[in-house]
């Protein structure tokens, strides 16, 4: 992500996976980076359930960082795929 690390977590009781998305508030210097950050989370929790959009499980925070608890999307962020294999075609697109 572009304010966080993203790691894959394992909720031990369930085996359930997730990704969590952990932002360090120190990172978050101007008012636009919080507002960003806000607005991602809010945008995440108004969407709820959508085939395109992973879901937003959880938030958390402490002292120094906050926590998206997300829905793990394996396949990677578009921007990655963008970057490392140039245009997409038409149907490649309309996937997306």
């Amino acid at each position: 992500g572009g304010y966080g690390a993203v790691a894959l977590v394992e909720h031990a009781p369930s085996y359930r996976v997730y990704a969590l998305k952990a932002i360090t508030k120190a990172h978050l210097s101007r008012p636009t980076d919080v507002a960003r950050v806000r607005t991602e989370k809010e945008a995440l929790a108004r969407v709820g359930c959508h085939p395109c959009v992973m879901r937003l499980e959880a938030t958390y925070q402490d002292a120094r960082t906050l926590y998206l608890l997300l829905e793990p999307c394996a396949g990677g962020e578009l921007f990655s795929l963008i970057r490392d294999n140039g245009r997409l075609d038409e149907g490649s697109a309309r996937f997306y």
